[in-house]
């Protein structure tokens, strides 16, 4: 996992997310080494685990990956499995991800 540098501090690297456009516009959380073990903890996974796999872009899903972004949401480590299972049913071939991604539309 990249490691924020040395003395930045929450806020500041708050601010860096919003500048390169990593956000939403919604709060986000930093994630840390710890905070990021502890998802991967409360799932128990490693973090070079494939959790899953979209076929149409050739995207493998990884447990540091998945973690790194539910901490950014603000998931608590108890979260984390429920995170795991929907990446997962979105992974599944029969979700049909790519056109649900690709549609103005609901899928149904």
């Amino acid at each position: 996992m990249s490691q924020p540098a040395p003395g930045q501090d929450a806020q500041a690297l708050i601010e860096v997310y919003y500048e390169k456009g990593w956000t939403d516009g919604m709060p986000v959380v930093p994630p840390t080494e710890a905070s990021v073990g502890a998802m991967l903890e409360a799932a128990g996974l490693r973090g070079e685990e494939v959790i899953g796999e979209i076929a149409d872009r050739h995207a493998r899903v990884t447990a540091d990956k998945v973690a790194i972004n539910a901490v950014l949401a603000g998931c608590k480590p108890e979260y984390m499995p429920v995170v795991v299972a929907a990446i997962k049913g979105i992974c599944d071939p029969a979700y049909c991800y790519h056109g649900a991604a690709t549609s103005t539309g609901g899928s149904a």
